[in-house]
């Protein structure tokens, strides 16, 4: 809601106060934008994470040898947060020089930021999302149901 907060990987680490970086209504916008880089039609719609919102951003990167852009070396990167209105975790995905599937971070890091948010969802027992995911032209619940849509309609 647009408040840093410092993290620390050690838990007897004392929380330091949260500092406000920006107005909560830019970052609500700024949210929602991410959120639609992984809905349909965005760049990374392989990152979804069945159960919840995911907000995040692709990159695709040539790397830099010898102080010259190769053609063939590229770092393929995906970022995301999850859940969205909660967010309980940040996990960036960075692949160095893909070699299979491509190397556009929509395509090779995105899919495996959502087996990672995945687990990591579970094991840190964070409540799905009550909202229903979109994929396609499916609408899943989080039960794993599916329910075909028709002119926006849910049927």
């Amino acid at each position: 809601d647009g408040i840093r907060k410092e993290i620390s990987i050690l838990r007897d680490s004392p929380p330091a106060e949260p500092v406000r970086v920006m107005h909560s209504a830019v970052s609500r916008k700024v949210s929602a934008m991410l959120e639609d880089v992984v809905k349909t039609g965005g760049t990374g719609t392989r990152a979804a994470t069945k159960g919840y919102r995911i907000a995040g951003k692709t990159g695709t990167a040539k790397k830099v040898k010898q102080g010259v852009y190769e053609d063939d070396a590229y770092l393929a990167v995906f970022c995301g947060i999850a859940p969205v209105e909660n967010p309980k975790v940040v996990i960036a995905i960075v692949i160095d020089e893909p070699k299979k599937h491509g190397y556009y971070g929509g395509v090779v890091s995105a899919p495996v930021f959502s087996g990672i948010a995945s687990r990591v969802l579970r094991y840190l027992d964070v409540a799905p999302d009550g909202e229903i995911m979109h994929a396609g032209n499916q609408l899943m619940l989080n039960a794993g149901a599916t329910k075909k849509v028709i002119d926006e309609k849910v049927i």
